[in-house]
């Protein structure tokens, strides 16, 4: 457990085990909405690729992070991450608008998928500034960083694939039912 001699170190527990583990709660949140607002019959696949493409932009961001040394390329890996991560939940926003309600609830937890990887790359920079400008891999990974980026393939990903497969399913299911008559 980090003391108060290791400042660094309790940031750092901070952005794992606080930072962290309250964005993977926000995500699922986020998909109980997506849920509860019947996404496979209004705004369909389309919003569930969108949210894949962000789902890939913070792998890319904890890949970073965890496998490479800070660097001026893994922060700008990071940096990048964060902005197309924004970007692409402004898409999906704008795009889901029109298509499906999106309620209060999910409203607030978006604040929260979208805030908190930019408070942890700046709180990692903030501590990390690099020395050095030219990417390198870590000799080692902690055993709490396989740990997050298995977390995140699971607690994350695993949701985003089962919405994605539902609701193309659920497109395709509404694709081929016939057409009421019309008198």
């Amino acid at each position: 457990m980090p003391t108060m001699e290791q400042p660094d170190d309790m940031v750092l527990a901070f952005i794992a085990w606080g930072l962290y583990p309250a964005w993977l709660v926000a995500g699922g949140c986020d998909y109980l909405c997506h849920r509860a607002t019947d996404i496979g019959h209004t705004s369909g696949p389309t919003e569930s690729w969108l949210h894949l493409a962000q789902f890939g932009t913070l792998f890319a961001l904890l890949g970073a992070a965890l496998l490479m040394t800070p660097s001026l390329a893994a922060f700008g890996v990071m940096i990048v991450s964060v902005i197309a991560h924004t970007g692409l939940s402004v898409v999906d926003v704008a795009f889901t608008t029109s298509r499906r309600r999106i309620t209060v609830l999910e409203q607030f937890v978006h604040g929260f998928m979208n805030v908190i990887p930019c408070v942890a790359v700046a709180l990692l920079m903030l501590l990390q500034w690099p020395q050095r400008t030219t990417p390198a891999w870590r000799d080692a990974v902690e055993p709490g960083g396989w740990l997050i980026l298995a977390t995140f393939i699971v607690v994350a990903g695993l949701p985003i694939l089962e919405e994605l497969v539902r609701t193309h399913r659920q497109a395709a299911s509404h694709r081929a039912s016939p057409a009421p008559l019309s008198r």
